[in-house]
């Protein structure tokens, strides 16, 4: 039985039919045509990542596991987020910001 730890935090940015989003936790990112694929996306790309990252030597595992994005990306992206949620322009660009359980 697999235990879940802590959710991984991810952004999406897009407009319809061409979206891409990125989990800042893992620095994993992937690109779809609505913001329900991207999410299903991510959440099966964190799941094999974990997956093949808990496959390799103890010390390997460690690092791969603690890989996050640059400082800086998800700075971007925090600001990015929080400005569209404040201020909520018309236009046809979405962001969003989620969690995605990631397995223990």
């Amino acid at each position: 039985m697999s235990r879940m730890s802590k959710p991984v935090q991810c952004f999406a940015n897009g407009h319809p039919g061409d979206w891409e989003a990125i989990c800042v936790d893992f620095d994993l990112a992937v690109q779809g045509s609505s913001f329900e694929e991207v999410q299903a996306l991510l959440h099966d790309a964190i799941a094999s990542y974990v997956q093949c990252a808990g496959a390799e030597a103890p010390e390997t595992a460690s690092r791969l596991l603690r890989r996050r994005a640059p400082a800086l990306v998800h700075l971007r992206l925090v600001l990015s987020y929080l400005f569209h949620t404040v201020f909520k322009r018309e236009n046809d660009t979405y962001r969003a910001g989620f969690d995605v359980p990631c397995p223990g």
